[in-house]
């Protein structure tokens, strides 16, 4: 077989070609800094990498739920805490009240303060997180 010379110019142009694609192809991998630009790059390496970043966005949003309910948790917990001594404060004066050493001025001031401290319950009853109420079970 005679190999003419109209032969070897299109063997060394498809050779050229051949490098030229793989030549752009690793620029633009350098370029965007990823191994697979396109899907057709490497169908089943793009296929992977999909998975991987939905696993990764779902991690994500996992830690993100976990913080807002820590978040959440925190608030329900100071306002507890708040109804709490609230709760033993009125309790003291309630006893204190109790007492016969008091005079009615003294247990007037003393209701004043309970009537206060109910108040002062009822508001943290109405405690928010956001756009959410703690303890009243729907959104408002």
């Amino acid at each position: 077989m005679r190999i003419t010379r109209g032969m070897m110019i299109d063997t060394t142009l498809a050779n050229i070609q051949r490098n030229q694609e793989r030549t752009s192809l690793l620029q633009s991998q350098l370029t965007s800094g990823s191994r697979i630009t396109k899907p057709s790059d490497d169908p089943t390496g793009a296929a992977h990498a999909l998975s991987f970043q939905e696993g990764l966005d779902t991690t994500e949003q996992y830690l993100t739920n976990i913080d807002q309910a820590k978040s959440w948790l925190n608030t329900t917990d100071s306002a507890l805490d708040a109804v709490t001594t609230t709760l033993h404060r009125a309790r003291e004066l309630a006893v204190q009240a109790s007492n016969d050493t008091f005079d009615a001025q003294d247990r007037a001031a003393m209701q004043a303060e309970i009537t206060q401290l109910q108040t002062h319950t009822l508001d943290l009853s109405h405690a928010k997180f956001g756009a959410y109420y703690l303890f009243a079970g729907t959104r408002f």
